[in-house]
């Protein structure tokens, strides 16, 4: 501050004299107009330098990462991303938190998708503590030395009593008033031993809450590898909709990734629910 003070008085002497210096130029000639010609000239090229230096790179208005480089500006970026397939995906079984592991399509999925994040230079990770979401982590990270903690509340939601059953609209096995749960959030029955939108919601809210205050984390990029409907209360969160509104614009697919920047504790969505594979997956419903 005290520097620019000085340097604030600097430009302004300088500016008097360059001004007592055109003024003089009517009456004087020779050497004299000559010397005063070159400051004149010499303090306005130096105030065209001042306005430039003071518009910042598009890149650091925005406060966007360059692809594989470090974020300009002191700002999170994180990228949430569901797990790859399991066969209970492919049979449209409820997992919940049941700890059903990658099918050899998931973890193709997954390779895929570290392809298309290969550039990205991950600070953390945090996953779900169930085994598709910590494999789906560990394929895109490779051998990035990177910490990796595993977070209950970004777990699966527990379904309870219809954990295994089958929800496809050829398979169904639940009772009719299942099908809340993909139409009507707010009224969904929970099951015994489950939990409700609003639980989900509570607990991934607290953890994006935790995580947006790290001050250790600021300027840094986390992965965040969790489920489908754990991920939906992640993002019904950062847009500040109502329980009504829990699915957004659906279910991801699985290892699709939604790139959220967070800067001063408010979150951006920049993108959502995209794959870095060109294989064809069915959506979950069917």
């Amino acid at each position: 501050m005290v520097k620019l003070v000085i340097l604030s008085m600097a430009m302004l002497l300088f500016a008097c004299t360059c001004a007592v210096l055109q003024m003089r130029l009517a009456a004087e000639s020779g050497t004299t107009r000559i010397i005063a010609l070159f400051f004149v000239i010499f303090y306005e090229k130096r105030q065209e330098m001042c306005y430039t230096i003071k518009v910042a790179p598009a890149d650091r208005i925005s406060g966007f990462r360059k692809p594989g480089g470090r974020q300009e500006a002191a700002e999170m970026k994180i990228y949430f991303v569901r797990h790859g397939e399991t066969d209970w995906n492919k049979a449209r079984r409820i997992q919940g938190q049941v700890d059903i592991p990658l099918n050899g399509f998931g973890r193709h999925l997954a390779e895929e998708t570290a392809k298309g994040l290969a550039d990205v230079p991950f600070d953390i990770c945090y996953t779900s503590p169930l085994g598709r979401a910590a494999e789906t982590a560990r394929i895109i990270l490779g051998d990035r030395k990177v910490p990796v903690i595993e977070e209950e509340r970004i777990e699966e939601m527990a379904f309870g009593a219809y954990e295994g059953k089958c929800c496809s609209k050829k398979g169904w096995e639940l009772p009719e008033e299942f099908q809340r749960f993909f139409d009507d959030p707010e009224h969904y029955i929970v099951p015994a031993g489950g939990e409700g939108f609003a639980d989900v919601k509570r607990r991934t809210g607290e953890f994006l809450a935790e995580l947006f205050q790290k001050d250790e984390l600021e300027d840094s990029v986390v992965l965040v590898t969790t489920h489908g409907a754990a991920l939906a209360g992640i993002l019904n969160n950062i847009k500040g909709r109502p329980l009504g509104d829990y699915w957004g614009v659906g279910v991801h697919k699985n290892c699709a990734v939604t790139e959220v920047e967070v800067s001063r504790g408010r979150a951006h969505i920049i993108s959502e629910n995209v794959v870095y594979y060109e294989d064809e997956v069915a959506p979950w419903e069917e």
